[in-house]
């Protein structure tokens, strides 16, 4: 295995996904401050789209404000807070939006000041040769499966999931093919961490767990496929 830059912005990628999740004790007053909110967000995400409703007994709402070009999204529930995008080729942009919206939120929200979790995930769907999906795997990829169990039952399709921990730190990684569809080779790495957690530890621990994610991901591949993602393939 060649030597890994962990910083290597590549020419391709094939992420359909990238989400910062944070989650909190339910408050319902946030249902009475997202106007508020909204006004220090809507210049980065001016659209607003109808989240799920609950039957009014329940009293909670999901609030769901989208950016103009629709590649960025912003999901509040009564106990958490997710930034989602569909646009990513370098950590940084991403890390300085959520960063971004995560102090507005503390601003305007200021009865949080614990977290219960904070996750990041990274949702890769890489095609594959329709005629050869599974020559492609085992050239391009370390699946979690074993690789006699591709080469010798040559599955129409898997879905195998790891998870371990690493310090604080949980990285679940999820292999998968779908059946009955045009295959794709998914790379699913979700990392997080799950305690009470100070606000002010989020800028540490959201930069700890894209490390480990990154780490993760080239753990999932060969040389092979760093082609691929260089263009050079």
């Amino acid at each position: 295995m060649s030597l890994r830059n962990y910083k290597e912005i590549f020419k391709k990628n094939f992420l359909t996904s990238v989400a910062c999740e944070i989650r909190f004790t339910s408050l319902l007053i946030i249902k009475d401050r997202i106007g508020q909110f909204q006004k220090q967000i809507r210049n980065d995400f001016p659209k607003i789209a109808r989240g799920f409703t609950f039957p009014k007994e329940f009293e909670f709402d999901e609030w769901v404000f989208i950016s103009d070009d629709d590649k960025n999204k912003l999901k509040i529930f009564t106990d958490r807070l997710s930034v989602i995008t569909t646009l990513y080729n370098d950590f940084d942009p991403f890390y300085k939006m959520v960063c971004d919206v995560i102090k507005k939120f503390f601003e305007s929200f200021k009865d949080i000041d614990t977290l219960k979790r904070i996750g990041l995930r990274y949702t890769n769907a890489i095609p594959l040769d329709p005629e050869k999906p599974l020559v492609d795997i085992l050239k391009w990829f370390n699946p979690l499966i074993y690789e006699n169990k591709i080469e010798d039952l040559t599955p129409i399709g898997f879905s195998v999931e790891f998870r371990m921990p690493k310090g604080d730190n949980i990285i679940t990684c999820r292999n998968r093919i779908p059946i009955g569809e045009s295959p794709h080779y998914f790379i699913d790495i979700d990392t997080y961490t799950e305690r009470n957690i100070k606000k002010e530890e989020f800028d540490t621990i959201f930069n700890e767990l894209h490390d480990l994610a990154i780490e993760e991901f080239y753990k999932n591949i060969k040389d092979e496929f760093l082609n691929v993602l260089r263009g050079v393939e």
